[in-house]
């Protein structure tokens, strides 16, 4: 059963968020005992009946962190911080070694987030590395989709694979990185754009002919990056 309370403005932020979802599972509780008690009514109910001040509650904490300003209801944030590019996996996929923890955390309770929307489990220790004695984030590149070099499955990778990834590796590897991400993707890996001193990373790997912009699950959610990226393509692949 899925919540019929939806939110269709506004962010909120990570640490109310939680409450929201226990909040929800609280109505959604309220409500499935309400729609028991409906068999038992000769009249149908209505939302004036039901009392709980616990939904009330509800309803008021929803109004309140309308405006908070850093993940949104469809599960999309905006996190950014500083880190550096300890490994480069392919074209479209890195370690980066946050210059915070605070970053790792912060993206890392993202995914666990993920992990109960999906419903099933995602691999969070090993992409949200806190044991080594560097700790690392392992990123997708947002919107690119570059060759395949590193697949587990050996025939999908190629030679294009293998020159985009030793493209990326001279071009970020060991470099200080600024990270903005904004969604956690199917694998549980954060989303992320990646900038360097060199430049954005998705844009690099385009106007290198490496890949074109990705819309396949939907454009880049900030308009700045989106014409970016089009141009980007337009003046490469035009």
């Amino acid at each position: 059963m899925q919540s019929s309370i939806m939110f269709r403005r506004g962010y909120y932020n990570s640490y109310y968020l939680t409450i929201v979802r226990l909040w929800r599972t609280i109505a959604l509780k309220q409500l499935r005992g309400i729609t028991m008690l409906k068999s038992e009514c000769t009249a149908k109910p209505t939302w004036k009946q039901i009392t709980d001040p616990m939904l009330g509650m509800i309803i008021a904490l929803m109004v309140m962190i309308t405006n908070s300003p850093t993940a949104s209801a469809n599960g999309d944030f905006t996190i950014s911080g500083k880190g550096t590019v300890t490994q480069v996996i392919d074209g479209d996929t890195a370690r980066i070694a946050p210059h915070s923890m605070e970053l790792l955390y912060a993206l890392k309770a993202q995914a666990q987030r993920a992990q109960d929307d999906y419903q099933r489990k995602l691999d969070i220790d090993r992409i949200y590395n806190t044991n080594a004695r560097t700790p690392t984030i392992l990123v997708r590149l947002t919107n690119i989709d570059t060759a395949e070099s590193v697949h587990p499955d050996a025939t999908r990778n190629s030679a294009a694979g293998i020159k985009a990834s030793e493209y990326a590796k001279g071009k970020f590897e060991g470099k200080n990185a600024l990270l903005t991400c904004h969604t956690i993707g199917y694998y549980g890996r954060p989303i992320c754009n990646i900038i360097t001193a060199d430049g954005d990373w998705g844009d690099i790997m385009i106007r290198a002919g490496f890949t074109k912009y990705v819309t396949k699950y939907g454009r880049h959610h900030d308009r700045k990056w989106h014409e970016a990226y089009r141009r980007a393509e337009t003046e490469t692949f035009n």
